[in-house]
């Protein structure tokens, strides 16, 4: 290995840093000439603008005359066109400029790679930290999980002073069930801008908010569950505020050359650590860019667009430049300085009262402090105006516009801009706006909207009048196109369209007490109404479960629309068990192999627990502080031959808190594996058994797992299931684990997730990702739950439909099958049990195949 650094790149060994000093240097108009504006800017009355009025009457006479629209500047036409429904305008006044101001895009993340910081932290369940920077790294998969307690908050450092407009929370399933958000200028005075107390997990879109600061938070003070505030993603959305002052902050910026520090030594690892660019710009005033060992250098970021700039702040390491010029530029190829000193001492610089505009800005530094390195510098920051600078023309050239003649079809027929003439001439960097508006009489408009070229979607009116804006951030560009606008009468406006419905029932036949899923959709409606076995309002689209369906049922969706009414039906029919069947659900046990996913399963467990085991029976002889020697031991044998063993009590649940008891939840009766789930002393009952194979051993390779079963109550929501593959390695859970069914019992939709990992190998919880599927269910009836596992497979049934199917890395090691139930519930703490529901789950059979 070559320990020596390449000649033009410095080495410099980690030690302290000149004490920075902050010094404002102020431009002396009288030994310092200001530079020139890079945009030319104006104020100008609006010349030349026009538009057409088109009286479409019943003949084909076409009447077009010349009028000047009210809120638009009169001008003096030279010349008209008027040539097969096209108009050709144009004008003799000479193009003139504005300065405007426009919003920055409130599409970019502001938070992400943000500092974040928070009450406190957490590790999971195998030991891995869960930090705060977890929350704002654009990563799904990782987390910040707090302590388990009540109040907790995450903080983000913007960087800069935002407004911020919309807040994205994608939380675990640690959630708050009370929060707000509140942002600061200093991190120490805060404002409320959101507030809740229904939270209910998941993604969080909070829109429409309203508040401006540097720092931003989410307070929890009530968690929705046990553990602690868990978050995968902490989202702000806004754009800069008028107070606001580091344009440059997380900007685009690139350096002529970038150089690296090497550590070590002396015995202890050497290491070399590139020090970038945007290491300058990124709002850690501990990071740094570090340049190659040569006088001439230049480091500068990209604002995006055109501003008003007065101040630049350089904060430097110790090894800063003597000879600098800050410059400004509107290409990134011309620049020009707008400061300039040979006299530079290092420190921080405060470079106040320039004047000028530019996109990008840059450091030119031709003289360094010491010659043994390259330049240094801790961060550069840009003030100024918080909007971009546009110029926009009223041109001297010529605009064509087609529109669909008489035919007095607008939500049908476009009206388009057919072209822009001279094309030719137009600049690099033109946008041209759209907009129209309309009107009943020609007197009373609706306000302009920005439309495409096609205009299809506005509504049919009588009178339609469109006009175009060009504009350019190019101070060079040539001032072209004539703003205009062009009423266009519709004699017979199109009758609105009549809506339609559909509406289905699938499964359309049922054995009694099983469900159906209705589904339905509709275009062109304001409202929907269903009738029949059901009723309410309902949205224009969706789907929701019927429930256990006992009887023969009809449902029917009314919709109605400006243009008419339309309606649809389903009916769901009953029918009875199959002759013979004594199983409870009504669906024998199936038995032999079957043939599935293109495969051919070889049935090796079968259970339908028809021998019965009194409540207490299911248990083990280990206490909750040490486990026996026979943890596995079989705890039960059906009259099938199939063993079952359970976790034993002293094994600790999902919470890390309680205890399985299976003794206190686990019976067999009446044809039917019963899981009692309530709470005894104080404590929440759970169990999780799971079937031995063939071999003697719980485990297997690839294969079909499948269970019918139902709930006794619709409100079970204090308890939930997650009947899982588990690897023989408990490490690496992150690569194999997959669960089906797993939700909340009180819910309304069942979930799969098929969790894999890119490192098949080690299995790294930074690595770990899943695939997840939904779909709508009612516990209380009776449902067939399967989950298929083969070569780079995994595939999900509910009552034979596929769900959804998994095919990254998919685990090729043996895995378990476990039927795990347990308590999920704010109402549990660990120490305090405030849980007051009593219901069970009954397991008529379950059966599982080989591959």
């Amino acid at each position: 290995m070559n320990d020596e650094p390449d000649s033009d790149i410095p080495v410099i060994h980690a030690g302290p840093s000149k004490k920075p000093r902050t010094k404002k240097i102020k431009l002396d108009n009288a030994s310092f000439k200001k530079p020139p504006m890079l945009v030319f800017v104006a104020l100008f009355s609006m010349a030349g603008v026009y538009f057409i009025v088109n009286s479409l009457a019943a003949t084909s006479t076409l009447t077009k005359t010349w009028a000047t629209l009210s809120d638009w500047s009169s001008g003096t036409l030279s010349s008209t066109a008027i040539t097969n429904n096209a108009v050709a305008l144009a004008t003799t006044s000479n193009g003139t400029s504005s300065s405007t101001a426009t919003t920055p895009s409130s599409t970019t993340n502001l938070a992400l790679g943000k500092p974040a910081t928070a009450s406190s932290t957490n590790t999971d369940g195998t030991g891995t930290s869960l930090p705060a920077s977890y929350a704002t790294d654009g990563n799904a998969s990782t987390r910040w999980g707090s302590q388990y307690s009540d109040p907790q908050y995450i903080t983000v450092d913007l960087g800069a002073n935002y407004s911020i407009g919309e807040v994205k929370l994608n939380w675990e399933t640690a959630y708050a069930s009370a929060y707000i958000i509140e942002v600061s200028p200093d991190n120490s005075t805060w404002s409320t801008i959101y507030r809740t107390s229904t939270g209910d997990g998941g993604l969080d879109d909070l829109t429409g908010l309203s508040g401006t600061g540097r720092y931003i938070r989410m307070y929890g003070s009530v968690r929705a569950t046990g553990w602690g505030y868990s978050l995968y993603e902490f989202q702000v959305f806004g754009a800069v505020s008028a107070t606001s002052g580091n344009l440059a902050i997380s900007k685009p910026i690139s350096a002529s050359s970038t150089g690296s520090i090497t550590t070590g030594g002396k015995g202890k690892r050497v290491q070399t650590q590139s020090q970038p660019a945007s290491n300058a710009n990124d709002g850690n005033a501990s990071s740094r860019w570090l340049s190659s060992s040569n006088d001439t250098q230049w480091i500068y970021m990209d604002l995006g667009t055109a501003r008003n700039i007065n101040e630049v702040k350089l904060s430097w390491d110790a090894n800063y430049a003597k000879a600098y010029q800050i410059q400004f530029s509107n290409d990134a190829s011309s620049w020009t300085s707008v400061y300039s000193t040979t006299g530079g001492d290092g420190g921080i610089d405060d470079i106040t009262s320039l004047t000028g505009t530019a996109r990008y800005v840059r450091l030119y530094s031709t003289a360094r402090a010491s010659t043994s390195s390259g330049y240094s510098l801790f961060e550069i920051e840009v003030y100024g105006a918080s909007t971009a600078v546009t110029t926009a023309y009223v041109p001297n050239g010529n605009i064509v516009l087609g529109y669909d003649g008489d035919s007095g079809t607008v939500s049908t027929s476009p009206v388009s801009w057919t072209s822009i003439a001279p094309t030719a001439s137009i600049p690099a960097g033109t946008s041209i706006a759209y907009e129209a508006r309309t009107s009943s009489d020609n007197a009373n408009w609706s306000a302009w909207t920005s439309v495409s070229d096609s205009l299809l979607g506005l509504p049919a009116s009588r009178y339609l009048q469109l006009r175009a804006t060009l504009a350019t951030t190019d101070a060079a560009a040539t001032p072209l196109l004539q703003k205009l606008a062009l009423t266009y009468v519709v004699t017979t406006p199109d009758a609105a369209p009549a809506p339609t419905v559909s509406f289905s029932a699938s499964p359309t036949s049922v054995v009694s007490g099983s469900a159906s899923t209705l589904a339905w959709s509709s275009t062109n409606a304001t409202s929907c109404t269903a009738t029949g076995s059901w009723s309410g309002s309902k949205a224009t689209a969706g789907s929701a479960s019927t429930g256990a369906v006992t009887a023969n049922s009809s449902y029917g969706l009314s919709c109605t629309g400006s243009g008419g009414t339309a309606s649809a039906n389903a009916t769901v029919t009953v029918t009875a068990p199959p002759a013979g069947s004594t199983a409870p659900s009504g669906v024998d046990m199936p038995t032999g192999d079957v043939t599935s996913g293109g495969h051919t399963w070889h049935q090796v467990v079968k259970e339908d627990f028809t021998k019965n085991l009194a409540l207490g029976s299911w248990t083990d002889s280990g206490t909750t502080t040490s486990c026996p020697s026979n943890a596995d031991a079989v705890q039960y044998t059906g009259n099938e031959g199939a063993s079952w063993t359970s976790y034993p009590k002293c094994y600790l649940n999902t919470d890390h808190v309680h205890h399985y008891r299976s003794d206190q939840a686990l019976s067999v009766h009446d044809g039917t594996l019963d899981f009692w789930l309530h709470s005894v002393n104080g404590t929440p009952t759970s169990a999780s058994p799971g079937p031995v194979m063939p071999d003697g051993t719980r485990y297997q390779t690839y294969g079909r797992y499948e269970v019918r079963f139902k709930t006794t109550s619709h409100t079970m929501n204090e308890f939930y299931v997650a009947w899982l593959l588990w690897t023989r390695d408990d490490t690496k859970w992150t690569c194999s684990e997959s669960d089906f069914p797993e939700s909340n019992l009180g819910s309304t939709s069942v979930n799969a997730f098929a969790h894999y990992n890119s490192d098949t190998v080690n299995c790294p919880d930074t690595n770990r990702s899943q695939d997840a599927y939904s779909k709508s269910v009612d516990f209380t009836g009776w449902h067939t739950y399967t989950q298929e596992w083969m070569p780079g497979k995994r595939n999900y049934y509910l009552d034979g439909v596929l769900i959804g199917s998994s095919t990254n890395y998919v685990y090729a090691n043996p895995e378990r099958w476990q039927l795990q139930t347990e308590i999920t519930s704010s109402c549990d703490s660990g120490s305090t049990n405030t849980c007051t529901q009593d219901g069970h789950l009954l397991v008529d059979w379950a059966v599982v195949y080989s591959y």
